[in-house]
């Protein structure tokens, strides 16, 4: 039911135009009907037989009994022949506005239903905790957004046009008991084996689809994964290895859609061999009511109108309720991220003007229940204004301390207070209002290099963002550029050097203005030159503000206040540089293999 629920949520806020359109959908039923019944009028008026439904509809100024008009001659019959054929013309010409009128409107709720739900998925997928989308595939992710949200739409626009096809087949079943109920009834006899034909091939198109979409996927993802890795690929000569498990996933999924393909093509065929079969049966029991007397030819005719009339909405029916059974499997799948828990930005206190006092009180962590404590019992102050550097072997746990400061993770045990006050009583857009991260991997974003910086603030002005690239010296390189802050960087700022994508990421934290200051390793990927470029950057944004740095180089760190050494999760010595070197623990350790290799 969770589906349904879903799809019914999607289309509340559109069940007036929905309504509108199926008012106009039973018009152009009851126009269908008319045109049909008048056909069989003219049949039986040129074959000299009643014509009941003219003389209701025209009132002709003859006498008649009953419905029953008697004609004075061949200029009468003529006259009103035409008459009816003008007012067919006229019928047509109403029914296609109805119709223009109807298909627009569903297509809005369409449209405006695919962005909406693109843009709530997204809005979900934004609101992630870190610890949760790590447990998800990108291009999974990708695909529910893209792909998945199509299918849905598709669905909604499936079930918008179902309920239309359901309301002309009422109207044309109405139309066909008030002309002659007997070959109505035969008629009606085969819209249950119909409807079984359509729920029993629709459960499989959900099944196989559902597949279809995670495979899918699974492809996106590692499509995803090709392209990012493509420089690693090419270096081990790996390409042909991973085309073959590209083509292995490719080849899952064309098997699973042609699957889907067979059944659905059999949706149409189905429907209507069985709806055909029905009308000719229909058709020969109408042939020996005329030879009996008790049906004229124009009401068949008229009958066989509203018969195939009554095929193309049933075909539709089922072909429709195909389309939204793919579609549910589609929901399925985006009500399960929607499942997923949220961060609450907004819950909490609002600290105005922090100062930067870190604390962490016995502070332990682990990234999932089952798991291993990453951090064990970790208790440090970092007073207003600090530089605190975190040293150790790789998996000591560094990062991890760094990131429960702006709560990308909750501690398991313990807790981390930012000026005496423990982070998880202030919200998140306030305390991570308070802090700026530059991490190794710089995420810059297709755009131009202002709107990069910008990302920080978005209302700032064009000469805020000069002046914080001028403190982070990027603003000579950006100037140099032949549109200067308005020059498109390309995806992931492939158009600039290592050293230019991290001194944007530092003015983005300039523009920002933090009292807290985050560097994972920032530097540990550049060369000697951009270093000294972004040490010089690095150092004028951690003027009066409490920073923590996690170096690579342990020289970067000489001058910080306190020096962490991480060792399994623990602190296991704390200090300035002088001292930790002279004690001869892990820090004299790291730094003298450093210098043994020349990388300190």
């Amino acid at each position: 039911m969770r589906p349904l629920v879903a799809c019914a949520r999607l289309v509340r806020p559109h069940r007036f135009a929905i309504a509108t359109a199926l008012l106009l959908a039973g018009l152009t039923t009851a126009l269908q009907g008319v045109a049909a019944l008048l056909m069989g009028d003219v049949v039986d008026l040129v074959d000299g037989a009643e014509f009941p439904l003219a003389a209701r509809l025209l009132q002709a100024p003859r006498a008649f009994d009953g419905f029953q008009v008697t004609l004075a001659g061949p200029d009468d019959a003529i006259r009103l022949m035409l008459t009816i054929m003008v007012g067919l013309i006229g019928l047509v010409a109403v029914k296609g506005l109805a119709s223009y009128a109807r298909t627009y409107l569903l297509e809005r709720v369409t449209y405006r239903t695919m962005r909406r739900a693109r843009n709530s998925l997204h809005r979900k997928i934004l609101s992630l905790p870190l610890g949760v989308i790590s447990t998800q595939r990108t291009g999974d992710l990708m695909t529910r957004s893209v792909s998945d949200v199509q299918q849905l739409t598709a669905s909604v626009h499936a079930f918008s046009n179902a309920l239309q096809s359901l309301v002309t087949i009422g109207g044309l079943l109405a139309f066909m008991f008030f002309r002659n109920w007997l070959l109505a009834t035969g008629t009606f006899l085969f819209v249950p084996l119909i409807a079984v034909v359509i729920y029993v091939l629709g459960r499989r198109i959900r099944r196989s689809s559902a597949r279809f979409q995670r495979e899918l996927g699974a492809v996106t993802s590692r499509l995803e994964q090709n392209i990012g890795g493509l420089r690693a690929l090419k270096a081990f000569g790996a390409e042909h290895a991973e085309h073959l498990h590209f083509n292995s996933d490719t080849l899952a999924m064309y098997r699973t859609g042609m699957r889907r393909v067979r059944v659905f093509a059999l949706q149409g065929p189905t429907t209507e061999v069985v709806m055909v079969t029905g009308m000719a049966g229909v058709f020969g029991f109408g042939c020996w009511l005329i030879l009996t007397g008790a049906l004229t030819f124009g009401a068949l005719i008229a009958h066989v109108f509203l018969g195939a009339m009554l095929v193309d909405p049933l075909r539709k029916v089922g072909q429709f309720y195909a389309v939204f059974q793919q579609g549910l499997a589609s929901i399925e799948r985006i009500e399960a991220v929607h499942g997923l828990p949220s961060e609450e930005m907004d819950a909490g206190r609002v600290v105005q003007d922090a100062r930067g006092q870190i604390r962490f009180d016995d502070v332990s962590f682990r990234y999932s229940h089952d798991g291993e404590d990453v951090l064990r019992g970790v208790s440090l102050v970092a007073e207003e204004g600090q530089t605190v550097a975190l040293v150790g072997r790789s998996g000591a746990g560094k990062t991890s301390l760094l990131h429960l400061i702006p709560r990308f993770y909750a501690p398991t045990a313990g807790s981390i207070l930012l000026d005496g006050i423990d982070t998880r009583e202030i919200s998140l857009h306030s305390l991570r209002g308070h802090m700026a991260l530059v991490p190794q991997d710089t995420t810059l974003f297709a755009g131009t290099v202002a709107e990069n910086i910008r990302l920080a603030r978005p209302d700032a002005s064009g000469s805020d963002v000069q002046a914080a690239a001028t403190r982070a010296f990027a603003d000579e390189f950006i100037s140099a550029f032949a549109d200067g802050y308005d020059t498109p960087i390309g995806e992931r700022g492939v158009r600039l050097s290592g050293g230019q994508r991290q001194r944007i990421a530092i003015a983005r934290a300039f523009l920002k203005d933090p009292r807290v200051f985050l560097l994972d390793e920032a530097t540990a990927s550049l060369d000697a030159e951009s270093e000294a470029m972004v040490q010089k950057s690095f150092a004028e944004l951690m003027r009066d503000r409490t920073t923590f740095v996690i170096a690579h180089r342990l020289s970067t760190v000489l001058h910080a206040d306190t020096i962490l050494v991480m060792d399994a999760g623990r602190i296991v010595e704390r200090g300035p540089h002088g001292e930790l070197l002279a004690a001869g623990g892990l820090y004299a350790e790291l730094f003298a293999t450093q210098l043994r290799v020349g990388d300190a």
